[in-house]
């Protein structure tokens, strides 16, 4: 997501959630229909991804040498699209699918998992732009939560209430760069279907670098 002034507006996989979303215009609504029905007029999904198993329940990360880790993942190529999923618990229950979005540069989960999680409400709510249409969204702070069993640092999270989010079957939030970054590097390998980071979060750089050569790497080789 990118921040401006009361407004936040997704990016990458959060811009094709936000384009179904309703809003009080009648150019949104109609967007909103015409990307979710197909050409018979039944209305479709506009994801159908492979979710990740739970028997692991909130744990599956398992250490690498030099100790980084690794995470599974499950990697859902349907219907032209693809995407990578992971496990989420937060404070203590899960766990839940959410979708890795390094082009979200914040992590969003879905308003109705925030009612049933309790969580605490930061701030006033804000507007949620997308390229058809506003929604509303809140921060909630997370104390507890990880990714396949791998600490997380606590953090606020934007709750949102969209289509193909949060219901049955569905992913239920997206966890973006705001939280990768911390790892320093991440190794998404779509082959074996997992995620590698060279160890546990660290702080987040504290400034802009432009990288114009290849970096050494803290990661193992595959």
């Amino acid at each position: 997501m990118l921040r401006a002034t009361g407004v936040i507006a997704f990016t990458a996989l959060a811009l094709l959630l936000l384009s179904a979303c309703g809003s009080s215009g009648e150019a949104s609504k109609d967007a909103a229909l015409g990307a979710r029905t197909g050409s018979t007029g039944k209305v479709v999904p506009l994801l159908r991804l492979a979710l990740p198993a739970t028997s692991a329940g909130c744990r599956g990360v398992t250490r690498l040498g030099g100790g980084a880790e690794r995470i599974p993942a499950t990697v859902s190529d349907k219907e032209g699209q693809v995407a990578v999923l992971v496990n989420v618990c937060i404070e203590g229950k899960g766990p839940y699918p959410f979708v890795v979005d390094t082009g979200a540069s914040s992590t969003a989960v879905d308003a109705g998992l925030v009612k049933r999680l309790g969580l605490q409400a930061v701030g006033e709510p804000e507007k949620l732009v997308g390229p058809s249409c506003v929604t509303d969204g809140r921060e909630y702070r997370v104390a507890q939560w990880s990714v396949a069993g791998l600490p997380l640092q606590p953090q606020t999270l934007t709750a949102v209430k969209i289509p193909d989010l949060g219901d049955p079957g569905e992913p239920v939030g997206v966890i973006g760069s705001d939280v990768w970054n911390r790892f320093g590097e991440l190794r998404v390998d779509f082959r074996r279907g997992d995620l590698v980071v060279p160890g546990s979060e660290r702080a987040a750089p504290s400034r802009t670098m432009l990288i114009t050569k290849p970096a050494s790497s803290r990661l193992p080789k595959s």
